[in-house]
């Protein structure tokens, strides 16, 4: 019995004992930028600092298939108001194969 899952060969009968990893399909899903009050920040001097915030999110659409996404948000503020935010979504799909649960959970984490 063979079946083909998104690209991959996958042959249950065969017992092989290697972990198998590949990157099914890597997305961006979201980004975007706004330059706010662009007129009053270039008339004044000043040093810019920024905040980032950096988030995960996991799931199993499937066997053996794991999703995560990654959020990126950077906010740079200027006298007490938003100046520049940035946000950036990217995702990816993931093919997991002979892995054991504890390691799978332990990849999630990192």
């Amino acid at each position: 019995m063979r079946c083909l899952i998104k690209g991959i060969k996958y042959m249950p009968e065969q017992k092989s004992t290697e972990m198998a990893f590949q990157i099914q399909h890597i997305c961006t899903k979201d980004i975007s930028f706004e330059a706010l009050n662009v007129q009053q920040i270039f008339q004044q001097e000043w040093q810019p600092e920024g905040t980032l915030d950096l988030s995960t999110v996991f799931s199993q659409p499937a066997n053996k298939m794991y999703a995560a996404a990654l959020y990126v948000t950077v906010i740079t503020p200027l006298d007490g108001k938003i100046a520049f935010p940035c946000e950036i979504k990217q995702a990816g799909i993931f093919f997991v194969m002979n892995e054991r649960r504890r390691r799978c959970a332990t990849l999630r984490w990192q």
